[in-house]
């Protein structure tokens, strides 16, 4: 199926795309509510839907409109958070239905949870791009996972793979991809440039790239099935691999050894911003506050990059000092907002921290 007979299916298909009705998703949540003994106000703050967000919308067309808004302006956007398909065309339509794809629950459950960790792939993004949307290379390499057209391309071919191979399962297990089976080089660059405009893009990407190395069933590139040398090890020893696959390339992962200098360094720099991210996460919860702020602790990550910031013969401890101080910014803030709303668990929005780091 090539491109302009993917335009005519995927118009009839995406009237038949399962997505719940808003009528079931009121019942449903109507049911929730009245199965925990709240009122919808109550619970509007709670993370549970948060984390439903990828199959469930309940937001009114104002409040969801406005709430994409807020969310595309922001530099790190929730990865689980899904936008209403809207009426696209060409490269952005692509780029959507990669991101859709990735976000189906079929797809999700594929994926081990234990290898792809949030810390895993927040710590490649910074590493990549300091998770800055708009970061592009000399070499074509666009956005927070810095992925080329040649990707873009891969990737595309994966779900169309997926797509087949789970073409009779269950319905709950069909990895429903309404996207081309291949796309042109030319296209492929294309679809690439949204990955500067809308960070969701180039993540969704960036993370069925690695799930493309990781599955033992793919034909990556030469015809013949990924050789699993995967299963069986430690979630760290995959990771190593899968990095060292990213960076130096895919056939890299059966000898990670064998890297180059460079790959092995961008491995060992991922691992240590995985390090950070978690000391970050633990002093977050000490401080009284949800070790969840991806955000904030994005934000802290780039002022300790800040030459000025590093630790020094000077000042050995400049990056405790950098770190206790924002802390305790948002530590504050976190405390007005508690007054003002008298819940201790309410988060501080990421509008709210961009503020702190502006100031």
């Amino acid at each position: 199926m090539r491109i302009e007979e993917w335009k005519n299916f995927s118009e009839s298909k995406n009237k038949n795309r399962r997505r719940p009705q808003k009528e079931d998703i009121n019942s449903g949540r109507r049911k929730f509510l009245k199965l925990m003994g709240v009122s919808g106000v109550a619970l509007a703050g709670l993370s549970v839907f948060k984390k439903l967000d990828n199959v469930f919308d309940w937001f009114d067309e104002d409040e969801k409109k406005e709430e994409i808004k807020k969310e595309e302006e922001l530099e790190l956007e929730d990865d689980s958070s899904h936008v209403e398909r809207r009426e696209l065309e060409g490269a952005e339509k692509i780029a959507q239905e990669i991101l859709d794809t990735f976000n189906l629950p079929a797809m999700r459950r594929r994926i081990d949870g234990e290898v792809f960790t949030k810390d895993f792939y927040m710590a490649q993004q910074f590493q990549e791009s300091r998770g800055e949307k708009e970061a592009e290379s000399k070499a074509g390499a666009r956005g927070v996972y810095q992925n080329k057209p040649v990707s873009v391309t891969e990737v595309v071919e994966y779900l169309d793979f997926l797509r087949d191979k789970t073409a009779d399962s269950p319905v709950d297990e069909k990895i429903d991809y309404l996207g081309p089976e291949s796309l042109s080089r030319e296209e492929a660059e294309e679809v690439s440039k949204w990955f500067t405009k809308v960070a969701n893009y180039g993540r969704a990407t960036g993370k069925l790239y690695l799930q493309s190395i990781h599955d033992p069933e793919y034909k990556y590139n030469n015809g013949k099935p990924n050789k699993d040398i995967f299963r069986g090890k430690s979630a760290r020893e995959q990771q190593k691999r899968l990095l060292v696959a990213y960076h130096d390339g895919p056939a890299q992962r059966v000898n990670p050894s064998g890297a180059s200098e460079n790959g092995k360094n961008y491995v060992k720099y991922v691992f240590k911003h995985m390090e950070t991210i978690e000391d970050l996460r633990t002093r977050l919860e000490k401080a009284g506050m949800s070790p969840d702020l991806d955000y904030a602790l994005l934000k802290i990550m780039r002022e300790l990059e800040r030459k000025e910031n590093k630790n020094t013969k000077e000042n050995p401890k400049r990056r405790e000092e950098v770190i206790n101080l924002w802390l305790k910014k948002l530590q504050d803030s976190h405390m007005a907002l508690w007054r003002k709303t008298g819940d201790v668990d309410e988060r501080i929005s990421n509008r709210e921290i961009r503020k702190i780091f502006s100031k």
